[in-house]
């Protein structure tokens, strides 16, 4: 068993980068549950805590309203994304990096690929102009002093 977790550390410690898209269950303050899409926004993907963004399929509200903090990408412009679908970027979700360790282990978290640079850097302008990111956050994301 120890082998299989060190081998799944080593794992966790190459895919875990900056852009990566994992999938895994979020809890809300709702007391819902949710299988998300989430993104690594930290700069420095070691940092803790784990910045992230969630996604959705689920594109209605941002058609409605354009004006909203987000990034559209297109269907099968990237291969882990079938349907057109949103980052959401009105909200950083902040994890703990062991946490999320914990959950890959525990086969509760699955990597399914790395967003293409281009977005990242749609990623960055959003953060830095964003008034409702915590400057703390956007420190972290962005890599400033």
């Amino acid at each position: 068993m120890e082998v299989s977790s060190k081998a799944a550390d080593q794992i966790f410690e190459k895919e875990f980068v900056r852009g990566g898209v994992l999938i895994t269950e979020m809890r809300f303050p709702s007391g819902a549950r949710k299988l998300k899409y989430i993104v690594v926004l930290n700069k420095n993907p070691a940092e803790s805590p784990t910045l992230l963004f969630l996604t959705t399929s689920q594109t209605d509200y941002y058609d409605r309203f354009p004006h909203v903090d987000h990034i559209r990408i297109q269907q099968n412009v990237v291969p882990f994304f079938p349907k057109e679908t949103v980052l959401d970027c009105r909200e950083v979700f902040a994890m703990d990096r062991a946490d999320l360790k914990r959950r890959y282990r525990e086969a509760a978290l699955k990597f399914v690929g790395v967003l293409p640079q281009e977005y990242m850097d749609q990623v960055d302008k959003v953060v830095a102009a964003s008034r409702t990111i915590a400057i703390r956050y956007k420190k972290q994301i962005l890599g400033w002093p």
